[in-house]
């Protein structure tokens, strides 16, 4: 989740890029110089994959990218044969839960949850304190249940790697008044 999202833990320290170090992580662990990965992208993304890709050929992986159609990512993702799948996630509530509700939570369609966890990731505590989060109406009690849950995350499982954030551009002229909205939209109701 992006720093102006609701439930950001500005707590947790961003983590810095070191290549040597990753490098000789890559070669600790494997044994081999370059380490085979299998990474799933969707059509469209052709030039994040490429950028992906160099980067971890520059750290000690052998990556193979495959694009495929977004109707067919979750189906292709779920058969296990890609090492890591690629997708970005818009907060359009402007909170961390339906990322947590939808991309984090076991899957469950008789709840509603889980609907886009494509890796089947599951933990009964992180899907309880979910909940839980779903339910509370205070503010300062929800956003210490999402606080926990993303210190979780992290901490347990580096449930996510985070590449980049695109940043939202806008343009305006003298008399054209425009505020952004949290959820990155442009609608016309809003510019007078």
């Amino acid at each position: 989740m992006s720093s102006g999202v609701f439930g950001y833990h500005l707590g947790i320290a961003p983590v810095t890029h070191d290549a040597k170090r990753a490098q000789d992580i890559v070669r600790e662990i494997s044994g081999f110089d370059l380490v085979p990965v299998k990474l799933l992208f969707t059509k469209g993304l052709e030039t994040a994959g490429d950028y992906v890709k160099t980067q971890l050929r520059s750290v000690g992986f052998d990556p193979t990218v495959s694009y495929v159609a977004w109707s067919d990512f979750q189906k292709e993702f779920a058969k296990g044969a890609y090492d890591v799948a690629f997708f970005g996630w818009k907060s359009e509530l402007g909170s961390v839960s339906d990322f947590y509700e939808q991309a984090v939570h076991t899957p469950d369609s008789a709840k509603g949850y889980g609907f886009s966890n494509v890796g089947k990731f599951s933990d009964p505590e992180i899907d309880r304190l979910i909940e839980e989060a779903a339910e509370e109406f205070d503010d300062t009690k929800r956003l210490a249940l999402y606080r926990n849950i993303m210190e979780k995350l992290l901490k347990n499982y580096a449930y996510g790697v985070p590449l980049f954030e695109p940043a939202a551009l806008y343009a305006s002229r003298f008399g054209l008044q425009f505020i952004p909205r949290a959820d990155g939209y442009i609608l016309a109701q809003d510019i007078h």
